[in-house]
């Protein structure tokens, strides 16, 4: 019996985030790191699970976006970072405002997930490499200014490859704009 796919939610980059995170790719040749394909950046709200049902999810999804009118996001660092399960990573990291948090949140009680003990970190994953290289990543921490508006929600299927992760945006939503008057 199939478990389904593993699926997650998140922002897809806008265009800007694209093209300033392949500027810093191109700006850093002697990075002998995995990037993600610049289709592939996003930025994760609620980390992956095994769903079967994609059609309700998607519905749950489109409600939700339907709530809330279009985000300011900014990132203001890039950090090389390390983690327990051996993958290192370089992120561009920002602060969350409070409506991402609520957001989160909503989505979160909507899917009937479970919160996330950790603290939400504003991140977008630029690069991943073996706890085994080792790289001298002495320009990092980098400042950066980032912008843009979180203007729609996606869920995305995640498929694992040995080479990395493949994902396919299996409904996106538009956030609501504010009506004026």
């Amino acid at each position: 019996m199939s478990k389904g796919k593993r699926v997650f939610v998140a922002i897809p980059a806008w265009t800007e985030l694209r093209r300033s995170a392949a500027l810093f790719r191109e700006s850093h040749p002697e990075y002998h790191v995995r990037w993600l394909k610049h289709e592939h950046l996003h930025i994760t709200l609620v980390p992956p699970w095994q769903c079967s049902d994609i059609e309700e999810v998607c519905r749950i999804v489109h409600e939700v976006a339907a709530m809330f009118p279009p985000v300011p996001l900014s990132f203001d660092t890039i950090a090389a970072t390390s983690s327990k399960r051996k993958t290192r990573l370089i992120w561009a990291i920002g602060q969350a405002p409070d409506k991402l948090h609520e957001l989160r949140r909503e989505l979160q009680a909507k899917l009937g997930s479970a919160p996330d003990e950790r603290e939400f970190l504003l991140h977008l994953t630029l690069a991943r490499f073996s706890w085994r290289e080792r790289m001298d990543f002495s320009a990092l921490p980098e400042s950066v200014e980032w912008r843009g508006s979180l203007t729609s929600l996606s869920l995305y299927e995640s498929i694992l490859h040995p080479s990395g992760a493949e994902y396919r945006v299996l409904c996106e939503n538009l956030l609501t704009p504010l009506r004026d008057g």
